[in-house]
């Protein structure tokens, strides 16, 4: 016979009954197992964005988590935890069990005062959450929106290894990167741990800002808290194995900078910039070249390009994944 489950909302992220490596093991479980839902990334980002009320809910069953639920309430709504910056976002274990989550729900919302909704950004098409949130809504009598949806392209390098090579070897490519190495020293490197990444931060966040200045899409670094975050991320995940920064350097001068994880094989390609005043020779498009062959040095599987459809990134992807955001109301 089953045992009971029981649902209580942790002591926050330092709970010590779900430590940071029970909370990973978990999400190794989990359908969708990303680094965007880690116990580092999570805290990481509640420390620096974090507002009104933690609400970290987990189901257990014989004091054995199956379901964590990173969430947030803050005037009225419930969000994930990681609502922007955060590509893909989900529960943690099992979402199937229409049971589970409106336990996990109902207990939110009686912890939210002048509840309004919740707000779920970013969950795959490939997860049962969705079809699990859309029972739930329907047995508490709420309203059940799509939000609207975007799509992520990959490049599936373990499944298609030659077309991954091949990719690396396009014309605009190729007489890119003849350019720079014709008219100078071209060299990369590339950096796995805090103290090798911070003394680049300032400069790779200049470097987008002054590119980016008077464009339609400026630089987020403009903001403080969005370089506080990139300096949390480094720091909390320097002792994962996971990060991975990149230098491109033309005459010892650095033309691009790619900052990016390795997460179980999986590479994505989180934010890059360029130097403007070459941009004419595609720097950034070199950088990714020698990225790809990095990839595929360290056996990876895929090469993740996150959301949004620019057309590099659909010049080079195999397939797409999607996301939707979920909207779940009270009926007036």
């Amino acid at each position: 016979m089953d045992q009971p489950i029981h649902f209580r909302c942790m002591e926050g992220f330092y709970d010590p009954r779900i430590t940071p490596e029970i909370w990973n093991k978990l999400l190794g479980n989990s359908s969708t197992d990303v680094i965007f839902l880690t116990w580092q990334w999570q805290r990481a980002w509640w420390d620096v964005f974090g507002r009104g009320e933690l609400l970290l809910i987990v189901a257990e069953r014989d004091g054995q988590p199956i379901t964590i639920a990173p969430l947030y309430a803050d005037e009225g709504m419930i969000f994930f935890v990681g609502s922007g910056c955060s590509d893909f976002l989900n529960f943690i274990g099992d979402v199937s069990d229409p049971y589970v989550v409106g336990e996990i729900l109902a207990l939110a919302v009686r912890m939210t005062p002048q509840f309004v909704g919740l707000r779920f950004y970013h969950v795959s098409i490939e997860s049962a959450l969705s079809e699990t949130l859309e029972q739930v809504s329907e047995q508490q009598g709420w309203a059940f929106y799509n939000e609207g949806e975007m799509n992520a392209p990959i490049m599936e390098m373990l499944k298609f290894p030659a077309e991954t090579l091949k990719a690396t070897q396009k014309r605009k490519i190729v007489r890119a990167e003849n350019w720079f190495i014709a008219n100078g020293e071209l060299k990369t490197e590339h950096f796995h741990t805090k103290e090798d990444i911070l003394p680049h931060l300032v400069p790779f966040f200049e470097q987008d800002i002054i590119t980016r200045d008077g464009t339609s899409a400026p630089s987020p670094f403009i903001s403080p808290i969005n370089q506080l975050f990139f300096q949390h991320i480094i720091e909390d995940l320097s002792e994962t194995g996971w990060l991975r920064f990149t230098c491109l350097l033309w005459n010892d001068s650095v033309i691009s900078y790619h900052f990016g994880f390795n997460y179980k094989g999986s590479y994505l390609d989180y934010k890059a910039s360029y130097d403007k005043r070459f941009a004419k020779h595609s720097p950034g498009i070199v950088l990714l070249k020698r990225m790809l062959l990095y990839a595929i040095n360290e056996q990876a599987h895929t090469y993740d390009f996150l959301l949004g459809e620019e057309d590099f990134k659909n010049r080079f992807a195999t397939n797409k994944r999607q996301v939707r955001n979920w909207g779940l109301y009270p009926q007036s």
